[in-house]
C-alpha cells in the first residue's frame, strides 16, 4: 500500500513538473512573439531610427507631437524621450493648403491605407493625409510602437513663433502659441532635401 502511494505521489510530481516546465514555455514564446515586431513596424523602424538618432531622442519615444501650419503647408514631427525636451524628428511639405481646424487635438488613432494616414481626432471627427513613399506606413507604426494615445495633433494657421509676442485677444491663439512655445524653434528657410518631403492632404 505504501509503494502505491509512493508511486502515485512519483507520478504526480513528473505531472506538476512537466506542466510547470510547459507553462515556463508557453511565457517564453508569447514575450517572444510580443517582442518581435511585424515586418510593417520592422521596416519603418529602419527607416525612422537614424532620424531619431540625428533628433537625439529616444525611439519609440515617450510622447509625439504632429504639427501643421496651413500657411507653409507643412507637417512637422516632434518627439521626446520620458521627462526630456521636444526634438523636432522630421518636417514633410503638403502638396495642398489643409483644411484640418485650428487647435490642439489629442489622436485616438492613426491608419495607414496604402499612401495615405488616417487620423482620427475625438470620437467622430478625422482627417486624411496623403504622403510620399513610405512615410504613413512609418508614421502608422510609429503610433503602434508609441500608442496613439500619446500622439497630438496641433493646427495653425501660421507658426507664431516666427513673429513678435503680442498680446492676443483671441484665447484659441494664446493656447497655440503656449503650446507651440515647448517645442524647438523651426528650421531656417533651406532647399527641400529628404528630410522634407512632399505629401498631399484631403
Amino acid at each position: 500500500m505504501r509503494r502505491r502511494w509512493q508511486a502515485g505521489w512519483a507520478v504526480i510530481g513528473v505531472a506538476c513538473a512537466a506542466a510547470v516546465a510547459f507553462a515556463a514555455e508557453i511565457r517564453v514564446a508569447m514575450h517572444t512573439a510580443l517582442e518581435r515586431p511585424s515586418p510593417a513596424i520592422g521596416s519603418a523602424r529602419v527607416r525612422l531610427l537614424p532620424e531619431f538618432f540625428a533628433a537625439q531622442t529616444d525611439y519609440p519615444p515617450a510622447d509625439v507631437t504632429l504639427v501643421v501650419f496651413r500657411d507653409t503647408r507643412s507637417l512637422e514631427l516632434y518627439a521626446r524621450a520620458e521627462a526630456s525636451e521636444w526634438r523636432r524628428v522630421l518636417g514633410y511639405v503638403l502638396n495642398e493648403r489643409p483644411t484640418l481646424a485650428e487647435g490642439v487635438h489629442a489622436l485616438r488613432a492613426l491608419e495607414a491605407a496604402g499612401s495615405r494616414l488616417d487620423l482620427r481626432i475625438g470620437v467622430r471627427d478625422g482627417a486624411s493625409l496623403g504622403l510620399a513613399g513610405s512615410a504613413a506606413a512609418d508614421l502608422a507604426a510609429l503610433a503602434a510602437e508609441t500608442g496613439a494615445n500619446r500622439f497630438r495633433l496641433i493646427v495653425a494657421d501660421t507658426d507664431p513663433r516666427l513673429t513678435p509676442v503680442i498680446e492676443e485677444s483671441d484665447a484659441l491663439r494664446s493656447a497655440l502659441r503656449a503650446e507651440l512655445a515647448s517645442l524647438p524653434p523651426p528650421e531656417p528657410p533651406q532647399p527641400r532635401s529628404i528630410r522634407r518631403k512632399r505629401v498631399s492632404v484631403s
